[in-house]
């Protein structure tokens, strides 16, 4: 029997407390340390997201003790999944006399399935689709790094066009019943959020008092605004598809402002220390590249959408779902400007997880019971493997964040030691590249 193992699982006779927690005699002092140190720096996150997320909602007082309540489950569920990890770990090292590669998989697995059980049941979804995200990620970087498979140059850019194709397909389809955060976000970027004419806009004007200086210079630039865009559509060639060709060249110009904007405010707000200090900071922000091409990535694909969807139905001579899919996968090519990975990736599951509702509400397929839980819990065991023994493979943004609610427990984990069951566990220390948290 050790044999067999020895050869499948690469076994390794040791103790957890000489590959894991040589910081921690004790198995369960070090779980519970792992545990108390994430509940201390669980303040620092959820509180202020769910606060913030209560005024965008425009929510008053009265909702704080809900924002309280869901601090406090998400701080459980996020603390439970290192306790539950570490003692796991634990119990299969003894239980199995020493390591194997399965000795991260079945800890991380039954830890995250009794951590997403102590977090609500709206959220579990949410946590489960970001868990195989980051999973699926971590994979295709273990599978590059041993050279089983390469990296397509720009293959972020396919995969967000390929799932926007479907997604526009699907938002077309059902677009009279189409909800959620995603289809919110489409309908706000192609100004279909509420069916206003621009004109009717002007009812919300007196929320501002009319003789503030800001109210004059908007009211006189939105006059001047209005007055240019009536002279162009004036001198538009009397032709279909002048129009709706102009409007797509306003609203392509919209979206490089939105995107521009958004991603200079998310700069100004994380540099704002910087910018009291030293107010150079803020033209450096204002003038950054990213912030530019983030804008014409959003900018791109409202102009290249809205323009295809009039140009395609004259080719094709019928206004359908088809034209949708074509329009949105062409017009996420726009996506070359500003490359992400995450951001194709969040799409592709998102559009993943609304192709198997629309089946499972056509019949087509059954409803699994705690498949959410199982999931996550699939994802996390993945996540915590590589976290553990190949760190290397893992975002280095995320390893950054679970060594800073840990405060750098996970970091402590033998990582030389760990090179005896061959994943190169110590290749971030052997180069230099380890990450530091202050």
């Amino acid at each position: 029997m050790p044999n067999v193992l020895s050869t499948l699982l690469n076994f390794h006779e040791c103790t957890c407390h000489e590959s894991a927690h040589n910081w921690e005699p004790s198995c369960m002092m070090a779980s519970l340390r792992i545990f108390a140190s994430i509940l201390r720096t669980c303040p620092k996150i959820y509180p202020p997201l769910y606060l913030a997320a209560m005024l965008v909602r425009g929510k008053g007082l009265d909702h704080l003790p809900r924002v309280l309540a869901d601090s406090f489950f998400s701080s459980l569920f996020l603390a439970m999944n290192g306790l539950g990890y570490g003692m796991f770990f634990c119990l299969t090292a003894r239980a199995s006399g020493g390591i194997h590669l399965l000795s991260s998989y079945i800890p991380g697995f039954l830890g995250g399935w009794l951590a997403i059980l102590a977090e609500r049941k709206n959220r579990r979804g949410i946590l489960a689709l970001y868990a195989a995200q980051l999973a699926v990620d971590c994979i295709f970087q273990q599978l590059r790094f041993r050279g089983y498979v390469s990296t397509i140059a720009r293959g972020e850019v396919y995969l967000f066009s390929a799932a926007m194709a479907v997604l526009m397909y699907l938002y077309r389809h059902k677009q009279a019943s189409q909800g959620g955060f995603v289809s919110s976000v489409i309908r706000f970027l192609l100004s279909e959020n509420d069916g206003r004419r621009p004109q009717q806009a002007q009812s919300t004007a007196g929320v501002i008092h009319p003789k503030s200086p800001f109210y004059q210079a908007a009211d006189y630039v939105l006059r001047k605004y209005q007055q240019l865009v009536a002279a162009t559509h004036m001198r538009l060639p009397h032709h279909p598809l002048a129009k709706p060709l102009f409007n797509s060249v306003q609203l392509g110009a919209r979206g490089f402002v939105l995107g521009y904007g958004l991603k200079t405010a998310i700069g100004v707000l994380t540099n704002m220390l910087k910018i009291v200090r030293d107010p150079g900071v803020l033209h450096r922000v204002l003038a950054r590249r990213s912030s530019v091409m983030f804008g014409c990535f959003v900018g791109g694909f409202t102009f290249l959408y809205k323009a295809l969807l009039a140009i395609l139905p004259a080719l094709r001579g019928k206004d359908d779902e088809a034209n949708a899919a074509v329009a949105g996968g062409l017009a996420a090519l726009s996506m070359f400007f500003f490359p992400s990975s995450t951001i194709a990736i969040n799409l592709a599951s998102k559009v993943i997880e609304m192709v198997y509702l629309e089946l499972h509400h056509t019949g087509h397929l059954p409803h699994f019971y705690y498949f959410d839980c199982f999931l996550y819990a699939l994802g996390f065991s993945v996540i915590a493997h590589t976290a553990t023994l190949e760190p290397h493979n893992i975002r280095r943004s995320y390893f950054k964040f679970l060594l800073y609610i840990t405060a750098g427990k996970w970091g402590m984990v033998d990582h030389y030691y760990l090179d005896v069951l061959g994943t190169q566990s110590s290749y971030l220390l052997r180069h230099n590249q380890f990450p530091r948290i202050r």
